[in-house]
């Protein structure tokens, strides 16, 4: 069964519902389930919403090999860049 809902807009959106119904030979019901149809799905949430709760089950979940990958991060890039330069 269809439910009735009653909104307010304002007159400049009332025009702009009442030219895209005419332009497409429809109802504005119609226009506007079109235009809700179209929105995009809402991005799930985790939990607490926090973005480690959004990332939690990627955590770990690559190996690079290397047990030591976050330590010298630094000297490593500085190495890499010179060895680029060097080129």
């Amino acid at each position: 069964m269809d439910t009735v809902l009653t909104i307010r807009i304002d007159a400049a959106t009332q025009r702009k519902l009442d030219r895209l119904a005419r332009a497409r030979r429809t109802s504005r019901s119609q226009v506007v389930r079109q235009a809700l149809d179209q929105l995009p799905a809402p991005a799930p949430t985790a939990g607490d919403g926090s973005v480690y709760a959004r990332v939690a089950d990627l955590v770990g979940c690559v190996s690079s090999g290397r047990r030591d990958a976050s330590t010298d991060t630094g000297k490593r890039f500085t190495a890499l860049l010179r060895s680029r330069r060097r080129r």
